[in-house]
């Protein structure tokens, strides 16, 4: 059976595709590339430090982890995007 995967470009991510690609024919990956600063932004000053800290966290974890993760070379296609999240200023999540 062949799979496609969508997914983030996180080593994590690269880590699920690799684990994927051992036992299926995994044919495309489409990654979106991720470093919108939209999500460390909270409703207000301590849900920012809460949501910093969270990524901070994330990012060291992942290293420790899943260091050394590249996509799988036996793939046909691998698309890498950056897609930007636009918010308009009266957004309610904003205020």
């Amino acid at each position: 059976m062949k799979l496609g995967l969508l997914t983030s470009n996180q080593i994590r991510h690269k880590f699920l595709a690799n684990a994927l690609n051992k036992n299926h024919d995994l044919s495309i990956i489409i990654s979106e590339k991720k470093g919108n600063q939209n999500q460390f932004i909270g409703k207000n000053d301590f849900e920012n430090k809460i949501l910093t800290e969270h990524f901070i966290s994330l990012e060291y974890e992942q290293k420790k982890y899943f260091d050394g993760q590249e996509w799988p070379r036996k793939v046909d296609i691998i698309i890498i995007y950056i897609e930007t999240m636009v918010r308009s200023p009266d957004d309610p999540y904003l205020q």
